[in-house]
């Protein structure tokens, strides 16, 4: 078994567990007590890291299964896993980054924050365009073969076209943070200093373990293939991007696990003689 094989398997436990994590999270999330909408740009998050690593997974397996035992003979089919690997690394890049827009509009625009109702646009903004990304996909797969090679490379731009707006808009949150903690003297409710070290966190780890690897990945395109270090940094980087999302699932799990709040009654001094 050589090393592709192995990061192979490797992914579907990676999958799964950022399938179970975010599950949970959401479940935490929508049991929270407070009257305020649950369908926001963080549920929107969770939703679709679920379903693109359900369905990562499922693509995977029926690869494996295909490559040990031949069981596909269909081409469309096999085109369709084949966009699926760029549905599901592409649609929780733009739900992240639009959850950062969401967190800086709240900071930017506190006041009308609430009555022009940003968190639920936003929110329906996101699933809308998830959905009509899909089914656009697949509508153009099945009815123009003809450009599906062309696909792929307009795929290719718009997955670093999403990266690269999802690093402007952690850049765009972090700066006006930044902003808000030296100029206003209000301070923001425990939920919405959760969400923003979400973000913050969020920010970070992807930075350094989804954006920086992929651009490292597209420079080792342009390499001969015949070097030996070119293949396993391109596998490498691939897995390098699920190893962030399962960090940052960890940390959002852990950041909406309830709290015990430790109670601590004052004696009354003035009644011991």
């Amino acid at each position: 078994m050589d090393y592709r094989e192995v990061l192979m398997f490797f992914q579907f436990p990676l999958r799964a567990s950022i399938c179970i994590l975010n599950s949970i999270s959401l479940f935490l999330f929508m049991r929270r007590p407070t009257r305020k909408s649950r369908f926001t740009t963080l549920a929107v998050v969770f939703v679709t890291y679920i379903l693109c690593s359900f369905f990562g997974d499922l693509c995977y397996g029926i690869s494996i299964l295909d490559y040990y035992f031949q069981i596909i003979n269909n081409d469309t089919f096999k085109t369709i896993m084949q966009f699926t690997a760029y549905v599901i690394e592409f649609l929780p890049i733009i739900a992240c980054a639009v959850f950062a827009l969401d967190r800086a509009l709240v900071l930017a625009l506190p006041v009308l924050y609430g009555p022009w109702r940003i968190r639920h646009r936003l929110a329906v903004f996101v699933t809308v365009f998830e959905i009509g990304f899909i089914v656009a996909l697949y509508i153009v797969n099945f009815l123009l073969d003809e450009v599906i090679y062309a696909l792929e490379d307009i795929l290719q731009v718009a997955f670093f076209g999403a990266l690269f707006f999802e690093t402007v808009m952690y850049a765009v949150f972090i700066f006006i943070l930044r902003l808000h903690h030296k100029r206003v003297s209000t301070t923001l409710s425990s939920e919405n200093k959760q969400t923003n070290h979400i973000v913050l966190f969020q920010a970070i780890i992807h930075t350094l373990l989804s954006t920086i690897p992929n651009a490292v990945s597209t420079a080792m395109y342009f390499m001969p293939e015949e070097n030996d270090i070119r293949d396993p940094v391109i596998d490498g980087c691939f897995v390098s991007s699920y190893v962030s999302v399962l960090i940052v699932s960890i940390f959002t799990f852990y950041k909406l696990v309830p709290k015990r709040v430790q109670v601590v009654q004052a004696t009354d001094k003035t009644a011991i003689s």
